[in-house]
C-alpha cells in the first residue's frame, strides 16, 4: 500500500495490492482503487505518484469496501464506496466534493 505522500506503507508487501477499479482522465492520468488499503490512487501521465488519498472508514474521503472509479463528462471522478453504500465525488485534485446514497432498496439507496 502507499502512504498519502507516496511512500510504501512499512509492513507492507509495496506496489499496487489488490486493485479494484482503473480509469485514465483526459489528460492522460492513470486512477486506481486499491481495495487492501482502501485508498485512490492517482498517477500523473509519466506514471509518477500525483497523490494517495483514502483509509478505511465512513467519513468523506475515507471507504469500506472502495470499488471501480469512472470519470464524468465534467471531469469528477464518481467512486464505489459498496460498504458505505454510496458513490463519492472527486475532483481532479482528489479533493472531496460530495456523496450520494446510503443503504436501503429505494431510489437513491444502494443495497449491495
Amino acid at each position: 500500500a502507499l502512504s498519502k505522500d507516496g511512500r510504501v506503507v512499512p509492513g507492507g508487501k509495496g506496489g499496487l495490492e489488490s486493485p479494484s477499479g482503473i480509469a485514465v482522465d483526459e489528460n492522460g492520468s492513470l486512477l486506481v482503487t486499491l481495495e487492501d488499503s482502501q485508498q485512490l490512487v492517482k498517477f500523473n501521465q509519466d506514471w509518477t505518484l500525483a497523490k494517495a488519498i483514502g483509509e478505511r472508514g465512513d467519513q468523506p474521503g475515507q471507504f469500506n469496501g472502495i470499488g471501480r472509479v469512472k470519470i464524468s463528462l465534467t471531469h469528477e471522478y464518481y467512486v464505489c464506496d459498496w460498504g458505505n453504500h454510496r458513490i463519492q465525488v472527486f475532483d481532479q485534485d482528489l479533493k472531496h466534493i460530495s456523496s450520494f446514497g446510503r443503504c436501503g432498496n429505494k431510489p437513491g439507496q444502494f443495497n449491495h
